[in-house]
């Protein structure tokens, strides 16, 4: 049983999809429930795929993705026409810069790179500014694709295919977007 705070549970729900992608837990800060092995994934989480190896190389990242991020170039792309068919893209993928700083909070405060209190800040910020610009959890995930398919100019991956698929089955239990329900900064 978690222990976390319905708000808290919420936040963490918003990132679910990369978080299941990854095959980590929905209901602790740091992704696993061994703190210690969450402490090593984090740790080793952000050096590989981010190139973060302390506290300033990870502000410095969560800056520029609240700052510009790839939505920028996404917006500039579709306002040129870069992007030839833009029918099949949604108007944003804002989702995809913020639960990416959700998760690399998360991550963060597991390696000790900030504190935990800085890391569910960053989850509020990102989360109250999600609940505003989106309708559902399901809503921030294809958003979230989006954007992936944006920036790997490819398709989303077998893992995030089999993640999304997971979080939207209604039939599922354990899905936190079947447990938690949506919209609780308006509530």
């Amino acid at each position: 049983m978690s222990t976390l705070t319905e708000e808290q549970l919420y936040l963490l729900a918003m990132s679910a999809l990369l978080t299941e992608s990854n095959d980590q837990h929905h209901d602790v800060l740091y992704g696993e429930h061994d703190d210690s092995y969450g402490k090593k994934l984090g740790i080793n989480t952000l050096k590989k795929f981010w190139d973060i190896s302390d506290r300033e190389s990870l502000m410095d990242t969560i800056n520029w993705l609240y700052s510009e991020g790839h939505r920028v170039p996404f917006l500039n792309d579709l306002a040129d026409g870069t992007i030839t068919d833009p029918e099949e893209w949604t108007d944003n993928i804002d989702a995809w810069d913020f639960c990416r700083i959700m998760s690399l909070a998360r991550w963060g405060a597991a390696a000790g790179y900030i504190s935990d209190d800085e890391a569910w800040n960053q989850l509020k910020m990102c989360g109250s500014f999600l609940e505003q610009r989106y309708s559902s959890f399901e809503d921030i995930a294809n958003h979230y694709l989006n954007g992936y398919e944006y920036w790997f100019d490819e398709a989303p991956n077998e893992s995030f295919v089999a993640a999304y698929d997971y979080l939207t089955d209604p039939e599922n239990n354990k899905s936190p977007w079947n447990l938690i329900k949506w919209g609780y900064y308006s509530r």
